[in-house]
């Protein structure tokens, strides 16, 4: 027989199995574009910076027929709960009440109504979030159309531009749609200029860049509001010229004032009385 000796020392150390890379991270345009479907449209709603893409239906219609047959519904329970009353005087005590359906339909009237209370809060919120404009839908539509991400029948349910709203972006007032609709490169900034080249038939704009030139053109037509009459005041000396002078400005200012911005009634009414303050201060001080 032969003996199995122990041999003393360390044992050899087993090899670390060796750990797979991860993954890279694929760029959107190696990636969804060729593949397609509601992964690049799901990208492409989410690409605008200023959320512009990312419409959805309300499905208004629906939510109006919805509330409708509810309502009927409940009418109908209203109906019957009545019926119960004037027939059976039981109900001026619900604890006694021997009734045996009018607890059970009370009860089905309490589901039914707190789902239609449910539904009218929700429309109502709904209401609030602003539809897509003319300009979001057509670039809307022109992505979808063009790319087609998904087959014929269900491009049907991204459609609908009149039922369509813009989850998130800006409030946008007259004049940054009118500058935003020039489509000046100056607007894009570094970020849209990436995006860009995956979509060459949709420009993106750049929000900031957009407010900015907002803010300045606002602030231009302002100073020559307030500066322009004082210049005129100061040089015109007739009356008659002087009070047409302030009844021009304070006009166009507050056109420029309701028309330009997005400012609420009360506001507009005390930037006008401001204004007006300052340039009579002025006319007599002259």
């Amino acid at each position: 027989m032969k003996s199995e000796s122990c041999s003393s020392g360390t044992q050899p150390s087993r090899p670390e199995p060796q750990q797979s890379p991860l993954p890279q991270y694929e760029p959107r345009h190696n990636n969804w574009q060729s593949q397609g479907g509601y992964g690049e449209l799901s990208w492409f709603m989410n690409s605008s910076p200023d959320q512009n893409f990312n419409q959805v239906r309300k499905f208004g219609r629906l939510s109006t027929r919805c509330l409708l047959y509810l309502q009927d519904e409940l009418s109908e329970m209203e109906l019957r709960l009545d019926r119960m009353d004037k027939s059976h005087h039981g109900s001026i005590s619900r604890r006694r009440d021997t009734h045996p359906h009018r607890k059970a339909l009370v009860g089905l009237i309490q589901e039914k109504l707190q789902t239609y209370n449910n539904l009218v809060l929700q429309r109502a919120e709904m209401q609030k979030l602003k539809a897509a404009n003319s300009s979001q839908s057509r670039s809307y539509e022109l992505w979808v159309n063009e790319m087609k991400p998904v087959v014929e029948e269900e491009l049907e349910s991204l459609r609908h531009e009149d039922d369509r709203i813009v989850l998130g972006g800006p409030d946008r007032d007259w004049l940054y749609k009118k500058i935003e609709r020039l489509y000046w490169p100056i607007f894009t900034s570094e970020r849209e200029r990436k995006i860009a080249p995956d979509y060459p038939f949709i420009l993106y704009s750049s929000e900031t860049r957009l407010r900015r030139a907002t803010r300045s053109l606002v602030l231009l037509g302002t100073l020559a509001f307030i500066l322009g009459p004082i210049l005129a005041l100061s040089h015109v000396k007739h009356e008659n010229g002087r009070l047409v002078i302030v009844c021009g400005s304070i006009s166009g200012f507050g056109l420029l004032v309701t028309v330009m911005t997005k400012t609420r009634t009360f506001e507009i009414a005390a930037a006008i009385a401001a204004y007006a303050a300052v340039v009579t201060v002025f006319l007599g001080a002259t």
